[in-house]
């Protein structure tokens, strides 16, 4: 049988202190989320609409369709709620929804949606 040795380096062990090593973090911080967030919201969540193949067939084709045949669009804002809930769901959005999004901006989406669906309609 052969002996065999293993050389071990030798660390001084250091404690992880993540965002607080600098020892100037306040109490807030830690009960404070960072509701800010740093990208086109309605974008993505036009993107999530549209990419998302559960979402698509179960929400937004039979509004889509319901408005291009019938004109109507009483059905786009509920579906925009939910658009909202499972993105923010899905995507783990730090922010609440009602930080991150109005009803400005989900008119702002809705706008978007009859103008690209008129446009795919006279295609």
């Amino acid at each position: 049988m052969q002996d065999t040795t293993v050389i071990i380096q030798d660390r001084e062990q250091k404690q992880d202190t993540g965002l607080a090593e600098s020892g100037n973090m306040r109490a807030g911080e830690f009960t404070q989320s960072n509701n800010k967030i740093d990208y086109d919201i309605i974008e993505d969540i036009y993107t999530f609409m549209t990419n998302d193949n559960e979402f698509y067939r179960r929400n937004y084709f039979p509004v889509v369709d319901e408005f291009q045949n019938k004109g109507t669009t009483e059905k786009m804002m509920p579906m925009i709620d939910i658009a909202v809930e499972q993105y923010f769901k899905k995507f783990k959005v730090p922010a609440r929804i009602e930080n991150a999004i109005n009803d400005e901006d989900k008119k702002v989406l809705m706008g978007k949606i009859i103008e690209i669906e008129k446009a795919n309609k006279d295609v």
